[in-house]
C-alpha cells in the first residue's frame, strides 16, 4: 500500500483524505475543482446541509499513479472491478480512481465525476446505492450516471458547461445517435455511451427546461418510485422532448469548436487576506452581499471562509419557481463575478451555493422568493483556532436566525447536544395545527443549514429532531406554534 499510495493529503479538517502517488499541487486542483462541483450541485438541488442520517462526513480517494496500477492491484487490494475510469463505494465513503495521460477524459474530469456521486448519495438520494425503492424501478441509471457526467462541466461563475469532448463524440456516433427513450431506459448492461447523452440531457434541461430538471431532482429526493418511474416513462415517449432534444445536440455539434472541457486554474499558494473580518467587509461593500456574516470554516491545512447570507426576489401574484431559480442563480454569479474581479486573491477560487428556494407572502400582495446562500473560498493562515466544542456550537447557534435561545450540554469531549424551541408566526385563532407544523418543519430545516453552513466540515455529523409534540400558544384573538427539538453534534 506504501508503494502505490506514498502520499496522503487531508482537506477541510479531515473531510476528506487522499492517497495517491501524486504531488500536492495536482491535488490542490482536484480539490478546487470539487469545490465547483459542489457548488453547482447545491444550486441544482437547492441543498446545504447533508440528508438526515447520512454518515459519510468523511470521504476517502485511493488515486492510483496510473490506469496499470489500477488494474494490477485495485482489485486485490479493494475487491472493486476495474473496467472502468473509477469508482464511487457509498458504503465505504470511498472512491478510487487513476492518473491518466492520452485518454478520452482527463483526471479532473474523472474526479469530479466520482464526487458528483458521492454528493448525490449524501445530500439527495436517501439509504445507500441501489437498496433502495427508487432504484428498484429500474430508472436510476441514466439519472446517476447522466447527473454526475453533467455536473463534471460544474464552474465557479458560468453555471454547468457543455463539454467538448461528450459532444465530440456524439458527433462520431453519426446516425446511431440515442432516442430520449433509449436514454431514460438504460441500464448497466447497456453500451455506454448513454453516459454522455444522458449528461447533454441533462444539459439540455438545464439549458432550455430548468423547470423539468428540479422536478426530476425533487422526486428522486422523495424517493417515490411510483411518481418518479411515471414521470420517466412520459419523458421517454414525449415527442416534443424527442425533436428538441436532438436538435440541441445538432446545435451543441455545431458549436463545438467554441466549447471547452473542464480544467481548474492552480490556485495562489500565498492568500492576500487572512482575517474573516476584511473579508466580510470586502463581500459586504456588494449589494447581494450586505448583510453577510463570515465565520472560519476550516482551520486546518486550506484553511477555508464561509459568507452566508439571503437572496431575495421582488413580490408577484404567483409563486413562480423558475423565474425565482435563475434569479438566483444569476445574482450569485454576479456577486462572485465581481468578488474574483476585486484584487484580493482569495476570491479567485470563491464558489457559491444556495439552499431551498421558499415564498413568503400570504397577505393578498402576492409572494416573494427567498433563500439562503452561503459563499466559500480560501482563507490565509493566521493563527485560526475554535473555542471548546460547547461553547463554540452553542456560539454558532445562536448566530443563526432561529437558534437565539439555544442551550447546550456537552455528552462527551466530542459530542454536543443543543435544545431549543422553534415557534411561528401569529395566526388568526382556529388555524389548523397542519398550517403551524409545516412552518416549524422549514424553519428545522433552516436552522440545520444555517449552522451547517458556518462551519460544514465541524458539522458533517450533525442530527437534529423534534424533542416534544407541537403545542398551540393562544394570545388573545391569534395563535401561533412552537415545538421543542434537539440536535446532536459529533465532532469527528
Amino acid at each position: 500500500m506504501d508503494e502505490l499510495f506514498p502520499n496522503t493529503f487531508t482537506f477541510d479538517d479531515g473531510a476528506m483524505t487522499v492517497l495517491t502517488p501524486l504531488g500536492l499541487p495536482a491535488l490542490q486542483v482536484l480539490y478546487d475543482a470539487t469545490k465547483r462541483v459542489h457548488a453547482q450541485f447545491s444550486r441544482v438541488t437547492q441543498t446545504i446541509a447533508p440528508l438526515p442520517e447520512d454518515h459519510n462526513g468523511q470521504l476517502t480517494v485511493f488515486l492510483f499513479g496510473s490506469n496499470q496500477q489500477y488494474i494490477d492491484h485495485a482489485k486485490e487490494l479493494f475487491d472493486i472491478d476495474t473496467d472502468n475510469g473509477g469508482i464511487y463505494i457509498e458504503p465505504r465513503g470511498t472512491f478510487y480512481t487513476f492518473d491518466r495521460v492520452g485518454q478520452t477524459y482527463t483526471l479532473e474530469e474523472l474526479f469530479r465525476h466520482e464526487y458528483a456521486h458521492y454528493l448525490a448519495g449524501r445530500y439527495l438520494i436517501g439509504g445507500m446505492w441501489a437498496n433502495t425503492p427508487i432504484y428498484h424501478t429500474g430508472r436510476m441509471q441514466w439519472f446517476d450516471e447522466g447527473f454526475a457526467e453533467f455536473l463534471t462541466g460544474a464552474t465557479a461563475t458560468g453555471g454547468v458547461t457543455v463539454r467538448k469532448t461528450l459532444v465530440g463524440r456524439i458527433k462520431n456516433d453519426g446516425v446511431n445517435r440515442m432516442t430520449v427513450a433509449d436514454i431514460l431506459r438504460s441500464t448497466y448492461e447497456s453500451d455506454a455511451k448513454y453516459y454522455r447523452y444522458s449528461a447533454l440531457l441533462f444539459n439540455y434541461w438545464y439549458a432550455n427546461d430548468p423547470l423539468t430538471l428540479l422536478d426530476i431532482v425533487e422526486l428522486v429526493r422523495a424517493g417515490e418510485p411510483e411518481a418518479f418511474l411515471e414521470r420517466i416513462e412520459g419523458l421517454a415517449v414525449d415527442p416534443g422532448l424527442e425533436s428538441n432534444y436532438q436538435a440541441y445536440l445538432d446545435g451543441q455539434i455545431a458549436l463545438q469548436e467554441t466549447l471547452t472541457n473542464p480544467s481548474t486554474p492552480q490556485s495562489s499558494p500565498v492568500l492576500d487576506l487572512s482575517d474573516v473580518n476584511e473579508l466580510e467587509n470586502r463581500i459586504r461593500e456588494h449589494r447581494f452581499g450586505t448583510h453577510v456574516e463570515c465565520s472560519v470554516a476550516a482551520v486546518e491545512v486550506n484553511t477555508r471562509f464561509s459568507a452566508r447570507g439571503c437572496l431575495t426576489g421582488v413580490r408577484r401574484p404567483t409563486k413562480d419557481m423558475l423565474l425565482a431559480w435563475r434569479t438566483f442563480n444569476k445574482d450569485l454569479d454576479e456577486l462572485l463575478a465581481d468578488l474574483q474581479a476585486r484584487p484580493e486573491n482569495n476570491f479567485d477560487q470563491a464558489v457559491g451555493r444556495f439552499g431551498r428556494i421558499h415564498f413568503n407572502g400570504d397577505d393578498g400582495l402576492g409572494y416573494y422568493p427567498l433563500a439562503n446562500f452561503q459563499i466559500e473560498g480560501p482563507l490565509g493562515p493566521n493563527g485560526h483556532e475554535l473555542l471548546p466544542p460547547l461553547a463554540q456550537v452553542v456560539a454558532d447557534f445562536k448566530g443563526t436566525r432561529l437558534g437565539i435561545n439555544a442551550s447546550g450540554t456537552l455528552l462527551d469531549d466530542r459530542t454536543v447536544q443543543v435544545n431549543l424551541a422553534l415557534t411561528t408566526v401569529a395566526r388568526a385563532a382556529g388555524t389548523a395545527d397542519a398550517v403551524f407544523q409545516d412552518e416549524l418543519t422549514d424553519d428545522l430545516f433552516e436552522l440545520r443549514d444555517d449552522v451547517y453552513a458556518i462551519r460544514p466540515t465541524y458539522y458533517r455529523a450533525f442530527e437534529c429532531g423534534w424533542d416534544g409534540d407541537l403545542q398551540i400558544i393562544d394570545v388573545g384573538v391569534q395563535q401561533y406554534g412552537l415545538r421543542p427539538i434537539s440536535c446532536v453534534v459529533s465532532l469527528e
